[in-house]
């Protein structure tokens, strides 16, 4: 072996170990940087001449470095947009020219709308509908001008006492004198096709021992809505039987009518005053995004400030047989 072959050996061993000092020196630089992944080299030995039949070595090289995808550590951070996946799998982000991947979930909303790593990567997801289901090809995570257009009201649920001691009123029901013909009354707001809320009284009159009458008016008017229904009880306060809804109902003429139904599951006849004891309706208002949440399988839940919620979006994820096929472009990003 010549001396320079011999010096070779020794500067290909001196080159190696700094190599491999060099990427130590990386992983520990990162050692705080949220979704890094760490790399690991890899050395191979390099073979020269050979004395008496035999191969003499001739220092070593470096092979390949090796990425380590391991799982990391998940660490609350108090932002509701930061991200962490629980497994495999990478982020689909872009540049608008190419699709690239990452492990750090790091995002905020830029003044685009989009949710944006520190980098500006747009990440990736689908549009959904409210049952969660894809509307729509990948594509940014956009939350700007999401409407939550107005519900209007289709049916309404009633759980009410009707007092079993009650005295039949003396005159029929009158929708311009109300309250002095009918024995309990209850209001409640409903929407209709544009969102506007209305006030919906239903009028209570006993008609007969277990038989009732229930009258409907709109907005405080003197006109009853339809022809009213009834209910009947058993003689131990049951609802026996319920009659006249659904009621056809057109608040104005710049709507359109709509179908309002009413459920008085639970309803009893007791000797105790009349009273409700639950009420609510399908209907409510338009209302504009105020919050958005991103829950544990990726969807990006909106909630609007008509105290409705649905999810907006599902993150996507992107799975490789070889992520170390993947190709480092700095910034905590690979390409394909």
């Amino acid at each position: 072996m010549s001396l320079s072959t011999s010096l070779f050996t020794g500067v290909s061993g001196l080159n190696a170990a700094s190599a491999g000092l060099s990427i130590v020196g990386n992983n520990i630089a990162n050692l705080n940087n949220p979704g890094f992944k760490a790399s690991r080299t890899e050395f191979e030995e390099i073979l020269a001449g050979s004395i008496a039949n035999a191969r003499m070595g001739g220092g070593v090289n470096v092979s390949a470095l090796t990425g380590i995808f391991s799982q990391g550590a998940l660490e609350a951070t108090g932002s509701p947009t930061d991200l962490g996946i629980d497994g495999d799998g990478f982020f689909i982000v872009s540049d608008g020219a190419q699709d690239l991947y990452t492990r750090a979930g790091q995002f905020t909303l830029n003044a685009n709308g989009d949710l944006v790593n520190p980098g500006g990567l747009a990440l990736l997801g689908s549009a959904t509908n409210a049952d969660g289901v894809a509307t729509s090809p990948p594509g940014n995570i956009n939350i700007t001008g999401i409407p939550s257009p107005a519900n209007a009201t289709s049916k309404i649920e009633l759980r009410l006492n009707l007092d079993a001691q009650s005295t039949v009123p003396t005159a029929v029901f009158d929708p311009a004198n109300p309250v002095e013909t009918s024995n309990f009354s209850n209001t409640i707001t409903v929407y209709d096709s544009q969102g506007s809320a209305h006030s919906l009284t239903t009028y209570f009159r006993k008609s007969a021992d277990n038989n009732w009458e229930y009258h409907l008016i709109a907005d405080g008017g003197n006109t009853e809505i339809g022809t009213g229904g009834t209910l009947t009880f058993t003689p131990t306060g049951e609802l026996d039987t319920e009659t006249g809804s659904p009621f056809t109902i057109q608040f104005n003429p710049s709507v359109n009518a709509q179908s309002i139904a009413f459920d008085f599951t639970g309803a009893t006849q007791f000797g105790s005053p009349s009273a409700v004891q639950f009420q609510s309706q399908d209907g409510y208002r338009n209302g504009v995004l105020s919050h958005i949440a991103i829950d544990r399988d990726g969807f990006v839940q909106g909630t609007f400030t008509n105290g409705q919620s649905r999810p907006l979006y599902r993150v996507l994820l992107a799975r490789f047989n070889n992520p170390n096929g993947l190709e480092r472009l700095g910034g905590n990003a690979f390409s394909a």
